[in-house]
């Protein structure tokens, strides 16, 4: 650890968990907390766009080309928390 690191200590209910350790195993992490780390890099990577304007995420499958609009009530609150008026219902 870095001398200007610092530790946190998260509690998660059982599902949560076992998310961020299926994370962990299917993606090679070493440590919990380099998934937390690389997840809060993409939420700043998402806000920075939404900051822009940009709402929607478009996610396309590379052997075929097709593509869709990726929708998740998480991915929402992000979005639209920049843009109350986009707000559709409360959470």
């Amino acid at each position: 650890m870095t001398p200007d690191a610092r530790k946190v200590l998260f509690s998660f209910d059982p599902k949560a968990y076992e998310r961020l350790k299926t994370v962990q195993k299917e993606c090679g992490y070493a440590f919990p907390n380099d998934v937390v780390r690389d997840a809060l890099s993409v939420y700043f990577a998402l806000r920075d766009n939404a900051k822009e304007g940009f709402h929607k995420i478009t996610v396309t499958n590379p052997r075929t080309g097709k593509e869709r609009i990726f929708a998740d009530p998480g991915l929402e609150l992000l979005l639209t928390c920049y843009f109350p008026q986009d707000k559709q219902k409360p959470r």
